[in-house]
């Protein structure tokens, strides 16, 4: 569950996350459920380099994490999602080029719609904007046109 809390104060910050932290579990446990705080997660996003948010609880702060499928790192850039993006698609369109021996070409072109497109643009209505980085516009390319490429059709 995201628990949000805007303030310039730090330790106000901190109190609001806490108590809502609180709050959240004290409804789990009413339900019969339990946080593992040992998997419970902190990312402060953040342009600038703001203090750090530090919890009494142990939960302890990240620089990126893993949610739905997307990368988040504290900055938005979208960096570390789109290299492990490109990492997954490479690896698809090596296994469509290893299955292309055995497929039509319609049957290539229909696995590299869903598979390797559906993967490359996975939730690109949240991070392809125009706040990309240049280095990320230029991953994003080479990985599209390099999938469509390699991919003997």
């Amino acid at each position: 569950m995201p628990v949000t809390a805007f303030d310039r104060d730090i330790d106000r910050v901190t109190d609001k996350i806490e108590r809502c932290l609180l709050q959240h579990e004290a409804y789990l446990k009413s339900i019969g459920m339990v946080v593992n705080s040992t998997k419970t997660e902190l990312i402060q996003f953040s342009r600038t380099s703001a203090p750090r948010v530090t919890l009494r609880n142990g939960i302890t702060y990240k620089k990126t994490i893993k949610a739905i499928g997307l990368t988040f790192n504290d900055t938005l850039v979208w960096t570390d999602h789109i290299k492990k993006t490109a990492q997954k698609t490479l690896k698809t369109t090596r296994s469509l080029s290893f299955l292309r021996r055995w497929v039509d070409r319609d049957s290539a072109l229909q696995i590299l719609t869903s598979q390797f497109f559906g993967q490359a643009y996975y939730a690109a209505s949240v991070w392809l904007n125009n706040m990309l980085i240049f280095e990320n516009w230029k991953t994003l390319e080479r990985q599209h046109y390099t999938g469509l490429s390699d991919l003997p059709l």
